[in-house]
């Protein structure tokens, strides 16, 4: 595969004018993202689900081993919470190496799920330090904006909470998601970005940052369809997490790959 190492990801982007055929598979960052179209979203599906086939029983074994590793840390109070939080990046990051490795026709294992546990774990730990401090940072103001409203909203009612309208609770629930949003956004190619270019965590978070921004309407259609998916694995307790949590990895190093850079 690329030597990531030894890569230079400021060395100026080549033409994205090049077809399928002359693509030799190396990645290179972009200096400003691409912005995408709303329908392009609905695509990373197709893509990601082309990926799968080429090794389904790989990406079978890939979510089994999530599933059972996240099932167990969630029976550990409080420290599991916590263990779930640094880890959950990492095989994100594991599964776009290995999404990239088959989409390159590289000999691709299961063991490179852990390629971020291998190389670049303090970067993930210091990943989740900058993202603990930045939640705690949020929870107060948005906690405090948050009781008011619900106050406003007892007040509007009569000072009966019970009559609280159902749309004012949705609508604060709403406000504090978007509260929220930007810290979501600096996670979602954040792991990528430290394993394949190795970007200090601080670095991908803000390029991450940036390349959501950019694309609001792509990962708006992408909600969509990882919404049904999530459905999906709800209503079957879970198990259609084996394939659906490699496909929603596979769809965001799809989405990294076209917006963050010139693939050759």
């Amino acid at each position: 595969m690329t030597d990531f190492n030894n890569y230079n990801p400021y060395q100026s982007p080549q033409s994205e004018m090049n077809t399928p055929e002359q693509y030799s598979g190396e990645l290179v960052l972009l200096e400003s993202p691409n912005s995408l179209s709303f329908g392009d979203g609905f695509s990373w599906l197709g893509g990601a689900w082309q990926i799968f086939m080429e090794r389904p029983l790989l990406w079978l074994g890939a979510g089994l081993i999530h599933v059972i590793v996240m099932t167990l840390l969630a029976l550990i109070p409080f420290v599991g919470g916590i263990i779930m939080g640094l880890i959950a990046p990492t095989f994100l990051a594991g599964m776009a190496y290995m999404a990239y490795g088959i989409e390159s026709q590289e000999d691709i294992e299961i063991g490179d799920l852990f390629v971020g546990f291998k190389n670049n774990f303090l970067d993930f730990i210091l990943l989740f330090i900058w993202q603990f401090l930045l939640a705690l940072a949020l929870v107060i103001p948005v906690g405090i904006v948050a009781i008011m409203a619900i106050g406003g909203l007892a007040v509007v009612a009569g000072g009966n909470f019970g009559d609280t309208s159902l749309l004012g609770i949705l609508m604060i629930a709403l406000v504090t998601l978007l509260c929220f949003l930007p810290l979501i956004l600096t996670m979602v190619f954040s792991p990528i970005l430290i394993v394949f270019h190795q970007q200090s965590a601080w670095t991908a978070m803000k390029l991450s940052l940036k390349a959501c921004l950019a694309n609001l309407m792509p990962f708006l259609s992408f909600g969509i369809v990882a919404l049904i998916l999530i459905i999906i694995s709800a209503v079957t307790f879970g198990l259609a997490g084996l394939v659906i949590t490699p496909l929603i990895s596979i769809c965001t190093y799809i989405a990294y790959r076209q917006i963050l850079t010139a693939y050759y």
